[in-house]
């Protein structure tokens, strides 16, 4: 068996100011104008939303080829059922839906509720106790292509996760699995901390992924 070899990139894109309007933006007070006065516009009170966005490359070796990856384990629910809660420690983890794996492209809902560990006082104040979400992915299976959308249940449209993974040939024993993903958080004030918390934590459960697969496979026949 190889010696794993991982490697992950992040850019912290910098962060843009949404700002919203007691009414529509540039919109008109017409009881305050007179034909010589200029019109008031209406200022922007305060920002409600600060949108941030983090992108990273997190990759990794696994001994095995690019068939047996999407074959033999992707589309193993059982194999996944035991990375997500025995391995990964996930309080939860089951598919809602998943398409014939006949078709192409094969759909899937997932939902999961990750461990949050320690976190800082104001991310904790934003995700409680714990925090679960609701991954809808299509796998592309002539291309080999996983696109996928993760949405918290709790904070919804203010924190998503998109993500491509795919996979490629080093030799016919090897390959290299390849995980795209942008973070996008729509928080005032820690949006940027959250995005690099989520990718801190997909890093760490990818390397732990890695080292299981890689042990999986020794007893694959």
């Amino acid at each position: 068996m190889h010696r794993l070899q991982h490697r992950v990139e992040a850019r912290q894109i910098p962060t843009i100011y949404r700002a919203f309007w007691p009414g529509k933006p540039g919109q008109v007070s017409p009881a305050r104008c007179t034909p010589h006065e200029p019109p008031l516009v209406r200022p922007a009170r305060r920002v409600l939303c600060v949108l941030t966005m983090a992108d990273a490359l997190i990759v990794h070796e696994l001994g095995c080829n690019e068939s047996v990856f999407w074959e033999r384990l992707f589309f193993d629910n059982a194999f996944n059922r035991r990375l997500f809660l025995d391995e990964l420690k996930f309080a939860g983890w089951r598919v809602v839906r998943q398409s014939d794996l006949g078709s192409d492209p094969v759909e899937f809902e997932v939902e999961a509720t990750p461990p949050i560990g320690d976190l800082p006082g104001p991310l904790r104040a934003i995700v409680g106790d714990g925090i679960s979400y609701r991954e809808l992915g299509k796998c592309d299976r002539k291309r080999r292509r996983y696109t996928v959308q993760a949405k918290s249940n709790t904070l919804g449209d203010k924190l998503l996760v998109d993500g491509e993974l795919i996979t490629e040939a080093i030799d016919e024993h090897r390959c290299r699995r390849i995980f795209k993903v942008r973070v996008t958080a729509k928080l005032f004030g820690v949006g940027g901390m959250l995005e690099k918390r989520v990718i801190a934590d997909l890093e760490r459960n990818y390397a732990v992924s890695a080292r299981f697969i890689n042990q999986h496979l020794k007893t694959m026949t």
